[in-house]
């Protein structure tokens, strides 16, 4: 099984589940992942020159056909725009579970705070520190009453998180 497909069921076994975090700040954030947001996470949309990863399959066929090993990490480094990015963000994508166990995230994310420019929909970051300046985040962005995951990124600097509210996770459950 390769890294694609090893993210791929990992994606898989989070859709299985709702999540509740409950914050310091008095709310409660319901995170729900579904199928078709595995193809923006990893990142695999920028790999549009390949038939396999183009706009003509949808993100859930693309999800199930990683899933079942019909499309690997083989069919994605064929493209012009796979390169070490893009593997670290597949590489890591597995590990997107890990996220949820945190106990601090940014509430009320302000791109104008922030030191980069950002475009992000995500009002809650969960964020994990790796050591050496190195932090794995996911930006979840509100739906209605849930929230889904909007982005997933790995960052080298904590510019996302700077000047932000934190506020910490009294605790998490699954529904």
């Amino acid at each position: 099984m390769d890294i694609l497909q090893k993210a791929a069921i990992a994606f898989n076994n989070l859709c299985k589940h709702q999540y509740a975090f409950d914050l310091s700040n008095g709310h409660t954030v319901k995170l729900v992942f579904r199928p078709q947001n595995f193809a923006h996470l990893a990142g695999i949309r920028k790999f549009a020159d390949l038939y396999e990863f183009g706009r003509d399959t949808s993100s859930i066929n693309l999800f199930y056909k990683i899933l079942r090993g019909e499309i690997s990490l083989f069919d994605a480094q064929r493209s012009s725009m796979y390169d070490t990015e893009a593997r670290e963000r597949i590489e890591n994508l597995s590990r997107i579970g890990e996220l949820l166990h945190t106990k601090r995230v940014v509430y009320g994310f302000d791109s104008a705070k922030s030191m980069i420019k950002s475009r992000l929909k995500s009002t809650v970051i969960f964020y994990k520190d790796d050591g050496l300046n190195f932090y794995l985040m996911l930006g979840i962005a509100p739906d209605g009453v849930t929230y889904y995951p909007e982005t997933f990124f790995l960052r080298y600097d904590n510019a996302y998180i700077k000047g932000q509210t934190i506020v910490s996770v009294e605790s998490f459950r699954t529904i």
